[in-house]
């Protein structure tokens, strides 16, 4: 089709280019998910070794997933610290930062990854396939490169390269919509169940922002917490069957279901109650917030320094910023944190990981916006007692601790 498009009616580009590339973005990108799929089936995933290895050997030319370092992230991302808040004080988690997963922006980090044969060996993976890997990522960078400079061309950047970032970056914000909890446990706090056609008005917005990342993410927003609980569901079912799904867990009365629900919104349920119901000109404003959110997470992705949870707030409601200070919103999350008991508790982690600065810096920064509020004469309102399961608690402090002396 782009072969058409570019040969024969190049003069009407502004015309075709933008359906082309939500038609790659919405429709073709998803079936990336053969990457995700291999995480779940990593032998006899066709019936077929050939057929199997020609996928592992494809891959990351076809979909910019390495099938070793994808599957070492998912096997912890289901296993071992899957609430947010845990992975910032996890030992296991491996943040974007030090492991991408595309190598698109970083291709140097899978040829080191290869080289670290201690690193190989601690988690698991298989040298002959990253180097099979990387072969496959030089060739497609080459082959990118090539195209755009020498031929004009830019298919393999504009509608393969930057479709697949953004559908990453899509699936990595339906993860920290469904994982914005505490317990590091798989639990209905660690992975909340959503549908946005059960929001009220006032939450319009959210509902909104819902539908913006499930309708790039393939509903990774609908299914990912589900997913969580049943691994062997095809995504494709439980899509079609995700209300029925959510009905029946809320009707169990399992605990601490988080139901539509983000860790923002209850630790800051006050700040959020001020808001009226939202005008049609607020979903424009949140359309651009949503895509400048989309753009971010996919260079969180890549590798680039930029956390995934700090647009939460404003793919929430973006008006939070305009009907609260930010003194008041960094009192509602500092106070979180003081539950937790944040600076103590990072004392004793045996081996922070890139997240823990990042918070810490944050929290710093929030307690100077507290104190200059305060020397100002503002009125900061205080923010209900913000409540954790002891159980939960207890079991996240139980991990990632120095050994006594």
């Amino acid at each position: 089709m782009y072969c058409v498009l570019r040969f024969y009616f190049i003069d009407y580009f502004w015309l075709w280019v933008v359906p082309f590339f939500v038609f790659n973005l919405i429709y073709v990108t998803k079936h990336q998910e053969i990457a995700h799929v291999r995480t779940h089936w990593t032998t006899n995933m066709t019936g077929n070794l050939a057929l199997d290895r020609l996928i592992d050997t494809t891959m990351v030319p076809l979909t910019g997933m390495s099938k070793e370092s994808y599957r070492r992230r998912h096997v912890s991302a289901h296993y071992a610290d899957v609430g947010n808040v845990a992975r910032v004080f996890s030992d296991v988690w491996l943040p974007f930062i030090s492991f991408p997963a595309l190598y698109y922006a970083r291709p140097w980090r899978m040829l080191t990854t290869v080289l670290d044969k201690e690193f190989c060996v601690k988690q698991k993976l298989n040298r002959y396939q990253l180097v099979i890997e990387t072969i496959g990522l030089y060739t497609y960078l080459i082959a990118t490169v090539v195209e755009l400079f020498y031929y004009k061309s830019f298919y393999l950047f504009g509608f393969h390269m930057l479709p697949l970032m953004l559908y990453q970056g899509a699936v990595l914000g339906s993860a920290a919509f469904a994982h914005s909890g505490i317990d590091k446990r798989n639990s209905f706090d660690s992975n909340g169940l959503f549908d946005p056609d059960t929001l009220p008005a006032k939450q319009g917005l959210l509902a909104f922002s819902m539908r913006f990342i499930g309708v790039v993410g393939n509903w990774a927003v609908l299914n990912h917490g589900i997913h969580h609980a049943f691994t062997q569901l095809p995504l494709e079912i439980i899509n079609q069957e995700y209300k029925f799904i959510n009905q029946h867990c809320l009707e169990t009365k399992y605990k601490h279901i988080r139901y539509n629900q983000l860790l923002t919104m209850k630790v800051m349920p006050h700040l959020f109650a001020r808001i009226p119901a939202p005008k049609w000109y607020d979903y424009i404003l949140q359309f651009i917030i949503c895509c400048i959110s989309l753009v971010g997470m996919a260079c969180s992705v890549i590798g680039l320094p930029i956390m995934p949870m700090q647009f939460e707030v404003v793919l929430i409601d973006y008006r939070i910023l305009f009907y609260s200070t930010r003194a008041e919103r960094a009192m509602a999350i500092t106070s979180m944190w003081n539950v937790i008991n944040l600076k103590e508790f990072a004392k004793t982690l045996a081996t922070p990981n890139d997240y823990v600065p990042w918070v810490l810096s944050n929290y710093d920064n929030y307690m100077k916006d507290i104190d200059a509020a305060k020397r100002a004469g503002q009125q900061i309102e205080q923010p209900p007692a913000y409540y954790v399961d002891n159980e939960v608690l207890s079991i996240l402090k139980r991990s990632n601790q120095k050994k006594a002396d």
